[in-house]
């Protein structure tokens, strides 16, 4: 039995992903996402901030990984094919990608925590991408949205200049769940397309095409327009950041699966977009 853990990432259309999976998924694949993880306490002590761990979160940590043993047994026994496990903050918070300004910062000991606990059950790891300029203006934009902040030019000249992205967060990914392989797919190719997503974490064919508009639904999508706080230079400093990644993923690095493929039509995207008024997810 497969078990897929799905870490997000934030602004690539995760939480629209995990409500489609919560009632499409296959009758031999088992999904448990945040709504449910989350209520059941399930995370509990296994994806605190680092720097904010006790002695407590240890204990109880160790109870949520005996947990979710029990839980996979269980689903293992039932005869499941695949259970997968969707959860973006196990990457970080929202709130301290805002404060620290930085990507991920501290990626790496939490999924080393969460490796530790979790990885003997765990047998793929899959994430999702997004330009890097663009996923910091999403990002951004959802912040001032909720709060009204004005981001100002040294925040903004330090986001542009931090030597981390999704290279470095796939590194930290392998560091903590190798050899288990690592599936990423970029936002840009597959958002709108959650049954493209779903084969993508089962190892199938994706489909050719994206589903018709209206028919995957849309959460947590940007209702504020295309909020572009970035200088003309920073913007450039993000784009070469990403490129040089993306050059990475497609030389074919060991241990990850990089799906580069495009389902999403013209139309289609136009289409999406238009609805509830939504300019950018």
């Amino acid at each position: 039995m497969d078990v897929i853990l799905h870490v997000g990432a934030h602004r690539t259309a995760t939480t629209s992903l995990q409500h489609w999976l919560s009632g499409h998924c296959p009758s031999d694949v088992t999904f448990w996402g945040p709504s449910y993880l989350r209520a059941g306490h399930h995370w509990a002590g296994l994806i605190r901030r680092a720097d904010l761990l006790r002695v407590q979160d240890m204990v109880v940590g160790a109870r949520s990984a005996r947990r979710f043993a029990r839980m996979i047994a269980v689903e293992r026994a039932r005869g499941t094919r695949s259970v997968i496990i969707s959860e973006e903050n196990v990457l970080g918070g929202l709130q301290h990608l805002w404060d620290a300004g930085r990507f991920y910062p501290d990626a790496r000991a939490r999924l080393q925590r969460l490796g530790d606990a979790l990885g003997q059950h765990i047998t793929v790891v899959a994430l999702s991408i997004r330009d890097l300029h663009d996923w910091w203006c999403s990002l951004l934009g959802l912040e001032q949205l909720r709060s009204g902040i004005t981001h100002n030019a040294q925040h903004l000249s330090q986001i542009a200049a931090d030597p981390r992205g999704w290279q470095s967060l796939i590194c930290d990914i392998q560091a903590a769940f190798a050899p288990r392989p690592l599936v990423v797919w970029r936002h840009e190719n597959l958002a709108g397309a959650p049954n493209a997503q779903l084969a993508a974490m089962l190892g199938q064919t994706a489909p050719k095409v994206a589903m018709a508009p209206g028919t995957a639904p849309w959460f947590n999508a940007g209702q504020y327009g295309r909020y572009r706080p970035f200088s003309a230079a920073q913007a450039a400093q993000l784009i070469a950041h990403d490129h040089h990644d993306l050059a990475w993923l497609r030389s074919g690095p060991p241990g990850i699966q990089f799906v580069d493929t495009n389902v999403r039509q013209p139309d289609l995207c136009v289409a999406e977009g238009a609805l509830a008024g939504r300019i950018e997810p």
